[in-house]
């Protein structure tokens, strides 16, 4: 049997016109001289979140956010009084409205027409919303290569460079018999290499956090907290903190190794940054999730972090306290990551008596 084909019968101008811009992939509106909305075709509906009774009649405005709306009226009455184009013929990125309120941008042309002797105006968007994150991602991580490179370089080549001077001046201080200046020097080559090891171990985390692909599996939270308080246990001033826990969260389905190393370097900052000042340096850590959403906090009563540092939180290569400890600055850089490829977010909320960091991930169901 032959296929079927479906017949559309147009009876009419208006019914040919509607068919056609149906089928068009970009939005298409048609507006009057005074900015009435007279079509509005599929692919509008879909990028706005409007059926066409919502919308026709109404001034196009209504799909605009500011400043837009408050111009177009304008440009429309200079356009009839003078002639003048601002926007007519003349392809551009602005920003348009959702029904749901959301800000997005789309690529306008507008040209004008006549219909059974009116004056009309086609408008033909785009929704470029992810051509412009693409775009953004790109210039970021083009920025942030280039710190990377420099500062990578700067800070692999000074432990070297201090490890080669001191190896001279040690050198010198056995041919002299000065041992005690000796022994000295091997342990501040000794402290630069061992920063030098961790600095290179932070490069290697971090390129595996931004290109390894995982699976989604079944995790139990509890022992991953566990798993990561004995594992850093080598930390200096760990015996002094106590840990509390709330716990409600058991097991949930993520990619494992993402929320091991968030959950690590929460929790090893909080050891790292407790403020020896004072005699119960204390972090507590609580899950919860529902169906769709796992929630992690970790809060401590240690330094915070300083106000002016904390717009930079997330950043690469950003020290917070370098004059407590030695860090790469690439951990919280690489959580945020990490939070990210999870589809989560990450927020911190400075305290009057330390900090505390809160991770929202979506869940998926499992398996």
């Amino acid at each position: 049997m032959p296929p079927i084909k479906k017949t559309i019968q147009i009876t009419d101008d208006a019914s040919k016109l509607n068919a056609v811009m149906d089928t068009v992939i970009d939005g298409l509106i048609i507006i009057d001289n005074i900015g009435t909305i007279h079509s509005f075709n599929k692919s509008a509906e879909r990028i706005f979140g409007y059926v066409p009774d919502e919308v026709l009649g109404h001034n196009v405005k209504k799909l605009m956010p500011a400043p837009y709306k408050a111009e177009h009226d304008q440009y429309l009455s200079t356009y009839r009084e003078t002639g003048k184009r601002h926007i007519i013929g003349v392809g551009r990125s602005v920003e348009a409205r959702r029904k749901n309120g959301e800000v997005f941008p789309i690529e306008l042309g507008v040209s004008e027409m006549e219909i059974s002797g009116e004056q009309m105006f086609v408008g033909t968007l785009r929704d470029i919303s992810e051509r412009k994150k693409a775009e953004e991602d790109l210039l970021q991580a083009n920025t942030e290569l280039e710190e990377f490179a420099y500062r990578t370089s700067h800070d692999l080549r000074s432990p070297l460079l201090s490890s080669v001077g001191l190896l001279g001046l040690i050198k010198t201080a056995i041919q002299e018999d000065n041992k005690e200046f000796a022994l000295e020097g091997l342990d501040k080559v000794s402290e630069s290499l061992v920063n030098l090891e961790h600095l290179v171990e932070s490069i290697l985390a971090l390129s595996k956090a931004k290109n390894e692909q995982e699976s989604n599996v079944k995790i139990d939270i509890a022992e991953i907290i566990e798993q990561a308080i004995l594992k850093l246990n080598h930390m200096d001033h760990y015996d002094r903190v106590a840990f509390e826990y709330n716990i409600q969260a058991r097991h949930i389905c993520t990619k494992e190794s993402r929320i091991r190393l968030i959950i690590e370097n929460l929790i090893s900052n909080a050891i790292k940054y407790q403020d020896l000042n004072k005699q119960d340096p204390t972090v507590f850590i609580e899950a919860k999730s529902t169906d769709s959403q796992f929630t992690l906090s970790v809060k401590d009563n240690g330094l915070g972090i300083p106000q002016d540092s904390q717009k930079e939180l997330f950043k690469m290569f950003r020290r917070l306290h370098p004059k407590v400890s030695y860090g790469s600055g690439l951990g919280l850089y690489m959580m945020k990551k990490s939070v990210e490829l999870l589809h989560g977010e990450i927020h911190y909320t400075p305290l009057s008596n330390g900090s505390q960091f809160t991770i929202t991930i979506p869940l998926k169901a499992k398996p």
